[in-house]
């Protein structure tokens, strides 16, 4: 797991850099993404699934985790919304599973399912219909997690929900705690870029201890901050303390809230 934390790590904070390298120079010029970058897409198969859980806070990182490990296996990745795999009627939400790691392995995807305790909770209790499809939905779920001919990631933000029987289905559990303050400053340092016009007076330090926010709340501070910046007359076109403060007091109030993601969604 060490091993495996440090091969996260590593991989973080270069995408890190990459994201600080370009938000100033138009916010990803040409529609180019991290996740976009040219490699080959070779499947890849094994002889078991690769299953590792990430449990955490929002904005540690967990997904941009799953996307350095498709990048660097050189697959595409199939992420899915749990939560939309759940149907009301009978027998739907068994097809629904079949169906999106049929899809994965068809493509040797990585296969992320997002929001997991909503699939890999615990299940009902007592002997009535919903506890006998609960039952049901995971067993098809242990059976396709066993002959998965890939690597399987569970991304939640609520490990105490995931049911137990999942518990050695998993090959990692990999914990992704909020930053401290010393990883803060990193943050701060890596996102925000020497190159970008500034003032002088603008301190990560001060941000870093005031602020207790995530690393994905930090980014979203920083482009804020710099879409402020870039709205101003030409000469007045640099970022300002009072910018990042204003933006990390907005992301401390809405508590780092983001959009969900689609049902399924699929890329390279």
């Amino acid at each position: 797991m060490g091993l495996l934390r440090r091969h996260f790590d590593r991989r973080l904070w270069l995408r890190g850099r990459g994201c600080a390298a370009t938000w100033w120079r138009g916010f990803y010029p040409g529609n180019s993404k991290p996740h976009e970058q040219t490699h080959s897409l070779r499947p890849h198969h094994y002889d078991s699934a690769l299953t590792i859980m990430t449990p955490g806070p929002s904005g540690t990182g967990k997904t941009l985790a799953a996307e350095a490990l498709g990048y660097d296996l050189g697959s595409p990745l199939k992420v899915v919304n749990s939560s939309s795999l759940i149907s009301k009627w009978v027998g739907e939400s068994a097809k629904n599973i079949e169906a999106v790691f049929d899809d994965a392995a068809a493509a040797g995807a990585v296969l992320v399912f997002d929001e997991a305790e909503a699939l890999f909770g615990t299940r009902g209790e007592g002997g009535g219909g919903a506890g006998r499809h609960d039952t049901a939905n995971v067993g098809v779920l242990l059976q396709r997690i066993a002959t998965f001919p890939g690597v399987v990631v569970a991304i939640t933000n609520l490990r105490d929900a995931i049911d137990p029987a999942f518990d050695r289905r998993f090959s990692h559990i990999i914990e992704f705690p909020k930053p401290d303050r010393s990883l803060r400053l990193r943050l701060w340092r890596k996102l925000l870029p020497k190159e970008c016009p500034r003032d002088d007076d603008l301190d990560e330090a001060a941000l870093a201890s005031r602020y207790e926010l995530t690393g994905g709340q930090i980014r979203s501070a920083v482009l804020r901050a710099a879409t402020r910046a870039v709205l101003r007359p030409l000469a007045d076109r640099r970022l300002k303390m009072a910018d990042l403060t204003k933006a990390s007091d907005e992301e401390t109030e809405k508590g780092g809230s983001s959009g969900s993601l689609g049902s399924a969604s699929m890329y390279s």
